[in-house]
């Protein structure tokens, strides 16, 4: 492969791996990312011809209508318009290559958007994405390198070195992660949190009924993940809902969240809130699991926390947990990360009791409303079903029993004429999904004086045995309801056939998926989520092992942000050791090259002799004392730089011989 092979492949595919971080950003971020792809794929076998003076009118004018439209899109989300505009310059300079310069340009762009890729693609991917963009953009510079120094370099075969740059890239790398992963921890701006901007899957916060049909499940992304302990085994997990937004408001056809309003601390335990501080102190359980959420909002914003159990909330071990007046469980503790992470006891009850009695009282009444405009067919069912003298469980059990016999799950459109989705779905289709069954059983209920409401998030989820964990995705997607019993508290009902509630398909190599979302959550657990106290933690155990070390004090200092302690010496000294290795490394790798090792011969034959002469003029004024010696240096010399090609591994001998012709005294 030539030269100029080289440098196009390697220019085409260094810019290809950055523009894929971005695939995982917003809708508009990803549909920039793949045209520049594709855009780069076209233009790249000219990348070495000159561009006529209409292409370059035709990229001009794109790029400048182009970057009108990021700078739009950059009032509205800032660091999608930034990107855009990095992208553009990306696309115009690739197209238009004119040298050395622009392949600089190139890179440094593509170096920008892999930076960003660590806050929108920070898992497994973006280790992936790490070690192929290095070695790339390392053979495209130093193909460069070669092009500009002389016109037909790009003809001539490229030289061998490629996997050594690609080592040695890729080692000074790792060397630099490890060792930057004992340095205190800075945090400079939340921007630069990972997964701050992710676009990440989530329940939604209203739920529309209508007569549609919805897409089936297919691969969506994960977004919770539950441990068990070891000794509970995965049947603690089994059959789970995860409620994420309870939807109160109604107006005959969307279930929305409605106003938050304030919010009320509460405790989340067996005895009701005392005003205390909401540490939780309490011991695992035998059903506790922990639980690892993707972020479902912005880091700086309050984050719903999921309430898990089978018939009603349970147990939820986190900081600083509050309720909104529509019913969600929010916390504002979470730290800057891609994830948050909590523990829920699956063997307590969770009951959770607002401050002041009024605000329950007020919430209740919501959860009675109904449209004014609610068609009469459907009150007549509702009141047709139930008796005045029965109580609330036997209500909600006749309802059941009603959806139980003539209903269908169906994700097709539903049959039928009206334009109404309850009165098509209750008395012409009878068949429907999840937020059909949801909506009509939460106001069949509502009609007969049962405080109910929607609710969204997950159901059942899929074991992953790779990683020891139940994983619940956009598939796992699920509506039921949440009504209030007065002797029980909240419960949870689900009118949806049992044998339909999980949607999930059997994957085809489910081996593999598990696989690589163990190692995945490995990656985060251990790299991305790897925090100040984490490092406190490995660096406890690294100085339990080698010992107290001098100087910490006065290396660290001791600040608040920076962490203090060993942790600034252990990262101090790692950090010059792979200085210190490489640059002796690098010496004795230049010692033995044949230029470097010709130089010192020649000043071993004669200190002052002529650049010109030759090897066997110079052994001819050396001394007679050293001149056998001098001989045997030159033969090795000479055999081994004029035989195949010679390699720094066999300078070993031609070193010797010039070593002891050195030590002969004169």
């Amino acid at each position: 492969m030539t030269v100029a092979k080289v440098h196009r492949l390697a220019m085409t595919l260094a810019v290809t791996i950055a523009l894929s971080g971005m695939l995982q950003g917003t809708v508009r971020l990803a549909l920039a990312a793949a045209a520049t792809m594709v855009l780069v794929w076209i233009f790249a076998p000219r990348l070495h011809r000159p561009s006529p003076l209409a292409l370059r009118v035709i990229v001009h004018a794109s790029t400048v209508v182009l970057l009108g439209g990021a700078l739009i899109v950059f009032g509205q989300e800032r660091i999608d318009g930034v990107l855009m505009i990095v992208m553009l310059g990306v696309a115009n300079r690739f197209v238009l290559r004119a040298g050395h310069r622009d392949d600089l340009i190139i890179i440094g762009a593509a170096s920008v958007l892999i930076a960003a890729a660590t806050t929108i693609s920070p898992g497994l991917a973006f280790l992936l994405i790490a070690l192929t963009y290095l070695p790339t953009a390392m053979w495209s510079l130093w193909a460069a390198t070669l092009l500009a120094s002389h016109p037909d370099v790009g003809r001539r075969p490229a030289p061998r070195q490629m996997r050594t740059i690609a080592g040695w890239s890729l080692a000074l790398m790792m060397a630099g992660f490890l060792t930057v992963s004992l340095l205190p921890r800075y945090h400079f701006s939340r921007l630069l949190s990972p997964g701050y901007f992710m676009q990440l899957a989530g329940a939604t916060r209203s739920m529309d009924l209508e007569v549609g049909g919805v897409r089936p499940p297919g691969g969506g992304a994960a977004v919770l993940q539950i441990e068990v302990q070891e000794r509970a085994g995965p049947g603690v997990a089994e059959g789970l809902y995860a409620r994420l937004f309870a939807l109160n408001v109604f107006d005959g056809k969307t279930f929305t969240e409605g106003e938050g309003g304030r919010t009320t601390s509460l405790y989340s335990r067996w005895n009701r809130y005392d005003g205390g501080p909401l540490e939780f102190t309490a011991d695992d359980g035998p059903q506790t699991v922990r639980v690892s959420m993707e972020r479902i909002a912005r880091i700086g914003q309050a984050h719903p926390v999921a309430a898990f159990g089978r018939t009603e909330p349970r147990y939820v071990m986190v900081r600083g947990l509050s309720t909104t007046e529509s019913g969600n469980w929010i916390s504002q503790s979470f730290p800057r990360k891609k994830a948050v992470a909590y523990k829920v006891d699956l063997g307590r009850k969770a009951e959770v009791v607002p401050r002041r009695p009024e605000v329950r009282a007020a919430q209740l009444a919501r959860l009675r409303q109904l449209p004014d405009d609610l068609d009469p067919r459907i009150r007549q069912l509702a009141e047709g079903l139930v008796t005045e003298t029965m109580t609330t469980d036997a209500k909600v059990a006749a309802m059941l029993r009603h959806f139980a016999v003539g209903y269908a799950y169906s994700l097709d459109p539903l049959e039928g004429e009206s334009d109404n989705p309850l009165i098509r779905f209750l008395f012409e289709a009878k068949a429907g999904h999840c937020e059909l069954y949801a909506g009509a059983l939460a106001v069949l209920l509502r009609v007969v004086g049962v405080p109910a409401r929607v609710v969204t998030g997950y159901y059942g989820g899929r074991w992953n045995d790779a990683g020891a964990y139940l994983e619940m995705s956009e598939d796992d997607a699920h509506a039921w309801v949440e009504i209030f019993h007065e002797d029980e508290g909240w419960q949870w009902v689900d009118a949806t056939p049992a044998d339909a509630r999980a949607r999930r398909k059997p994957e085809v190599f489910a081996w593999f998926s598990d696989f690589y979302k163990a190692l995945d959550k490995l990656w985060y657990d251990k790299v991305v989520d790897f925090d100040e106290a984490k490092r406190r933690r490995l660096i406890g155990e690294v100085s339990e092992q080698l010992g107290e070390l001098p100087l910490v004090d006065e290396l660290t200092g001791g600040g608040p942000s920076g962490g203090g302690g060993r942790g600034g010496a252990v990262g101090l000294v790692l950090l010059l050791v792979p200085v210190v290795v490489g640059g002796w490394w690098s010496w004795r790798r230049r010692r033995r090259r044949p230029d470097v090792l010709g130089s010192r011969l020649r000043r071993m034959l004669d200190p002052d002799g002529d650049e010109t002469s030759t090897l066997g003029q110079l052994l001819a004024s050396v001394p007679a004392a050293r001149r056998a010696a001098a001989r045997r240096a030159v033969l090795t010399y000479e055999a081994w730089r004029f035989g195949p090609t010679p390699t720094p591994d066999g300078a070993g001998p031609v070193l010797e011989a010039i070593a002891q012709a050195e030590r002969v005294k004169v």
